[in-house]
């Protein structure tokens, strides 16, 4: 399989650029607001989040913070308690991977690293 191939107008192309450099330091001066982070996107396929973990990553954040930003920020920003934790009462969904996602949250984006998902209570593996 080839990947496509597009030719953008130099516009949009200066477009994004900008908007990428905006979106860098709002996340920056969220952090250092100290505003809760949660993680989300309205692009690209569904299953890619991962990928926008690596974005805040890039953005500034550490492993950890991005993490968080993928868990309990995600649940805060839904206002649900029970989501984005292990505990008892929660509702888990979880990701294991062959690795240490804290240290190299790379592995998350990797499909080979990924030995099991569990979701709304059921394992994919």
């Amino acid at each position: 399989m080839t990947s496509a191939s597009f030719d953008f107008a130099p516009v949009l192309v200066e477009q994004a650029k900008r908007q990428l450099e905006e979106a860098m330091r709002t996340v920056d001066a969220a952090k250092r607001a100290g505003v809760v982070l949660a993680l989300g996107y309205d692009s690209g396929p569904p299953g890619t989040s991962a990928q926008e973990l690596l974005r805040l990553m890039e953005a500034g954040l550490t492993a950890a913070e991005a993490l968080r930003a993928a868990t309990l920020g995600g649940a805060a920003a839904l206002g649900r308690e029970d989501l984005g934790r292990i505990a008892v009462g929660c509702r888990a969904d979880l990701v294991v991977v062959d690795g240490h996602p804290d240290e190299d949250p790379q592995l998350l984006a990797k499909p080979e690293a990924i030995r099991l998902v569990i979701g709304r209570g059921m394992t994919f593996a």
